[in-house]
């Protein structure tokens, strides 16, 4: 597998993309049925407890990161990861050499609890895989995992929080998702400020259930991938400036091209 270093350009101070596959040419593309989906309902309810519910824990700051996000941000954050999750799994259930999957987690945890693997999947070889999914708005070309959070560990790729709970913070494969909706620009409106939580659930819920959403799962690395990567510094360091994106990263991250990806075998 050969994974590509992004590009500096030195006459605008920019990283800028090598590799890159666009929203809507992966066989994984979905659009889903937003106003019967049950699913749907359950990923809002879920990141409405999560964050304006408080009946679990989501991380204020990334890793390394400054910037702190309010409830607002998070619950778009919640959905979107979530439905990168649904992606996934709606795809792979169907797929004949798995045996077992487990389903979509909506139970409210702790911040270790909350960080723990998304999905463990069972082949019919009975051989067992811990599976992390990441997800960006379609826009997104870049899987990024925050430096602080992970190290090799016996040759092995460990998610640092995850050690602190009963998993070990190993996972065999990250997925690259993308979801492709109105949901950034719905949280980003900055006219909230009167509602009541009731109000506001309300308002939400129904705004999203009226949407088209969009989903993909773009491609894959290994753990030996992420090994690669940490050990080759794919970074993009704290501040620095990507693409046509006008503020710094506001924290160090590896990186992974989604033109770089392992694709996923129809």
């Amino acid at each position: 597998m050969s994974f590509e270093q992004l590009y500096y350009d030195n006459n605008t101070d920019r990283y800028q993309l090598t590799q890159k596959k666009k929203f809507g040419e992966s066989s994984t593309t979905q659009t889903l049925n937003t106003y019967d989906s049950q699913q749907l309902i359950q990923i809002l309810e879920f990141s409405w407890d999560m964050t304006y519910g408080a009946k679990g824990e989501h991380r204020s700051t990334r890793t390394g990161g400054k910037i702190s996000r309010k409830n607002l941000n998070k619950f778009g954050d919640v959905i979107i990861g979530k439905l990168g999750e649904l992606a996934f799994y709606n795809i792979f259930k169907q797929r004949p050499l798995i045996k077992e999957i487990s389903p979509l987690d909506f139970e409210c945890y702790g911040l270790t609890m909350w960080d723990d693997a998304d999905f463990t999947i069972r082949n019919i070889y009975n051989h067992t895989f811990q599976i992390a999914v990441k997800t960006t708005k379609h826009i997104g070309n870049l899987l990024l995992l925050e430096t602080d959070d992970w190290i090799i560990q016996n040759g092995k790729a460990i998610y640092v929080p995850n050690q602190q709970s009963n998993n070990v913070g190993h996972f065999d494969y990250l997925f690259f998702a993308r979801v492709k909706s109105e949901i950034n620009l719905l949280i980003q409106n900055d006219v909230y400020n009167n509602y009541s939580d009731s109000e506001l659930k309300s308002y939400f819920f129904r705004s999203i259930k009226e949407m088209k959403i969009s989903t993909e799962v773009v491609g894959y690395i290994s753990n030996q991938d992420l090994v690669y990567i940490i050990e080759n510094k794919y970074i993009l360091p704290q501040g620095s400036l990507f693409g046509a994106i006008i503020q710094g990263m506001d924290a160090s991250n590896y990186y992974v091209q989604s033109g770089c990806l392992r694709q996923i075998k129809k």
